[in-house]
């Protein structure tokens, strides 16, 4: 159950005063198990010749993601650590002698046993790689390791000279044969600050774009942004837009060494900092945030070095270190569960032991269950580790705290669902203690709840409909859905916001939410047969309800009933977006979006079709010039072993969503694909094309523009 919070706050303050005695407290504090949390279980690294090890961070490797030569000397998969070793927190002189620079080990059972130290990266590869220059050596220190869904290990390091601050600048390595040979380091590039550092965890996506985290100063203001990153299948690092969390003028304290972590699924990613202890949560991949809680240390004054892991369950192990000053920086884990908030669970001590010079802990999930803690201690010259079981009663959360509503009692097929959607801010009560999970769900509160997952964008936009007047609660929400074309009208001139929501329309809604909003294939189809009302769906909604079930939003209710045409509830509403929100889209390559302009109004005949080309994930096209009226739109592909192009098309103001198979008739040559069922004069104006070739599929999004006169010269795309 969670801690009573005025029993944690006098046992801090009793707490720190019997440690300027040296003593260690005799009562009983907030610790996990009933193990010893002064004795770790294993020594991960040890250094020796004076070098102390610091800055620990961990990762595994799954066995089935590393290289077929190494699976079977693997248990479970490859652990790995990366440190940083030197003989103080930072180089003392000039000389190389004293620079840091890091080490790696790794372990073949789960952590049990580990290899001798060797070093990654030293100052003198610095100077080999460019980096840094000979009269100017550099230190590599403070690194982190990330693993994409493939299996490719991420290593980030910031570069320093002595303690000037000079030359501190964000790289990034990767390796793809489990850590055995890297590539050299790519500078993290960073547009709101000239010097920066990076302590703190990457986020991953589903489709294996990344979130890097940096810190540093801007105006003299402490800042932390995140910088969107993708790393190309041929090793070509592509650089996004760079977003601000948080700045110490925001918050009052410090927002250095942030971490980040991804949702298995979507894009939701949570960002925690040194010292505040601040909770941020960002449903656009960082590019903008809310505050949802702050941790407040069990003792001490301040939060240090915080790291996130993903555990199966989607929930989150979150550790950092107490500062307690001149004294001890004890360790500290919490299971976080992003359904119930922040405050559900409370943080457990895992390592205390009288060391003023210890902490920065990593976790680690391992294939038993087990979650593997590490951290540095100077005491020991080591890197030290934990075993903990995440399954412990002092880790589960408190249901009942967090659960607002009186008529959503626990153990209900919605009660999760409900909480969830409260918690991340989707859907609200009828009232403070209310929900309601039988009411019927209105078009104004199905549109609204889509906006509010899209970031609740203010749109200053003329309403067309005469019944959404300006001050109403669901005005944004209505314009904003016709914008993005996940809803229109009754009719050009109202939207009825009082109508009832039916489960199909809901289905329709959340495709196309999918499509335009999130740009997600919705390609997916369901055998809808075993539903005995299949013939009550309407035409315009067979393939929505078909994309729905198979993705699992929606199922029968028994006997073969779909039910398509009856009213959605806000249960059900709530349930939807929680499976929504949980739905694994499989990572496409090298995923692009491609403009070359855009048209107002439709376009007419007489027209001239742009011609453009490109290569998006080492797959070259060409658009082949075409005009006059019916034209159809055909590319040229260079890439050998192209067996299929499909072509999604958003049509008459976004309204319907149609699938196109392009066709290869060989009459434009054996490397293009028509769309000889698209007549250029159609068309609005996005498609999307998707190729399958030997290579693995590659998703390409390009905006078509027509021109009524000259053609347009060619163009070219930067990144991938």
């Amino acid at each position: 159950m969670k801690s009573d919070r005025l029993s944690v706050k006098i046992i801090s303050f009793l707490l720190t005063a019997v440690l300027i005695t040296g003593m260690i407290p005799a009562f009983g504090i907030t610790s996990y198990g009933t193990g010893n949390i002064e004795e770790a279980d294993v020594t991960v690294a040890r250094e020796t010749d004076g070098y102390h090890a610091y800055f620990p961070d961990i990762a595994l490797i799954p066995q089935d993601k590393l290289p077929e030569s190494e699976r079977s000397e693997y248990t479970g998969g490859k652990l790995i650590v990366v440190y940083y070793a030197n003989d103080n927190h930072a180089p003392v002189t000039g000389s190389k002698q004293y620079m840091g620079r890091i080490r790696i080990v790794e372990s073949r059972d789960n952590g049990v046993t580990w290899s001798e130290p060797e070093d990654l990266v030293t100052a003198d590869d610095l100077i080999e790689w460019g980096v840094a220059k000979s009269s100017r050596p550099l230190e590599a220190r403070d690194p982190n390791l990330a693993v994409m869904n493939d299996g490719t290990l991420l290593l980030t390091f910031f570069t320093n000279f002595l303690t000037d601050g000079q030359d501190m600048h964000v790289y990034i390595m990767y390796s793809r044969d489990g850590g055995s040979s890297w590539s050299e380091p790519a500078l993290v590039p960073c547009e709101n600050m000239v010097f920066y550092a990076k302590r703190g965890d990457i986020a991953v996506f589903d489709d294996d774009s990344l979130l890097i985290p940096l810190y540093g100063e801007k105006n003299g203001v402490e800042i932390s942004v995140g910088v969107e990153a993708a790393l190309g299948r041929n090793g070509d690092w592509t650089w996004g837009p760079e977003h601000l969390v948080a700045s110490s003028d925001e918050i009052g304290v410090s927002v250095s060494e942030t971490s980040f972590i991804a949702e298995k699924t979507g894009d939701t990613v949570y960002a925690m900092a040194r010292e505040s202890g601040i909770v941020w949560r960002s449903d656009d991949r960082g590019a903008s945030w809310q505050r949802m809680g702050r941790e407040i240390p069990l003792t001490g004054t301040d939060i240090k070095q915080p790291g996130f892991k993903m555990l199966d369950d989607g929930s989150i192990m979150v550790s950092w270190a107490c500062l307690i000053p001149g004294q001890s920086r004890p360790v500290c884990v919490k299971r976080f569960y992003p359904d119930y908030g922040w405050d559900a669970s409370s943080a457990q001590y895992v390592y205390y032991h009288m060391c003023s010079d210890m902490g920065d802990p990593s976790t680690c999930p391992l294939p038993d269950g087990r979650v593997l803690v590490v951290y540095y201690s100077v005491d020991s010259d080591s890197i030290l580790g934990s075993f903990v079981d995440p399954d412990d009663e002092s880790f589960a959360p408190d249901v009942e705290s967090a659960n607002p509503f009186s008529d959503v009692p626990l153990g209900k097929w919605y009660t999760r669902a409900v909480i969830s959607c409260k918690t991340r801010g989707y859907m609200s009560g009828t009232s403070d203690t209310t929900f309601e999970p039988s009411a019927e769900v209105t078009r104004a509160m199905a549109v609204t709840i889509l906006w509010r997952m899209a970031g609740a964008s203010v749109e200053d936009q003329q309403t067309p409909f005469s019944d959404v007047p300006a001050g109403k609660w669901f005005k944004n929400a209505a314009l904003w859905a016709k914008r993005v074309g996940v809803a229109s009208g009754t009719s050009p001139t109202t939207f009825s916001p009082n109508d009832p929501v039916t489960r199909e329309q809901m289905a329709v809604m959340f495709m196309k939410y999918a499509a335009l909003v999130k740009g997600k294939d919705v390609s997916p189809r369901a055998d809808l047969t075993t539903f005995n009302d299949r013939e009550r769906i309407h035409s315009w909604a067979e393939d929505a309800i078909s994309w729905a079930v198979s993705v699992g939003l929606l199922s029968g209710k028994g006997d073969g009933v779909l039910d398509p045409r009856g009213t959605a509830t806000r249960a059900e509403v709530a349930q939807i977006i929680y499976k929504f929100v949980k739905i694994k889209y499989e990572p496409t390559p090298d995923d692009s979006v491609i403009s070359v302009g855009s048209f107002a109004g439709e376009p007419e005949s007489g027209f001239t079709f742009d011609y453009f080309g490109g290569t998006v994930g080492g797959v070259s096209f060409d658009g082949l010039v075409g005009t006059g009226s019916g034209y159809h739109p055909a590319f040229r592909f260079t890439e050998v072993g192209i067996e299929k192009v499909r072509a999604y098309t958003k049509e008459n103001g976004y309204d319907i969503l149609t699938v196109y198979v392009l066709e290869q008739t060989g009459e434009k040559g054996p490397d293009v694909w028509e769309a000889r069922d698209i007549a250029i004069d159609e068309l609005s104006t996005d498609i999307r094309f998707e190729t399958s070739c030997e290579g693995g599929q590659v998703m390409v999004y390009i905006r078509l523009e027509f021109k009524k006169e000259t053609p347009v010269s060619p163009r070219s795309f930067a990144g991938e």
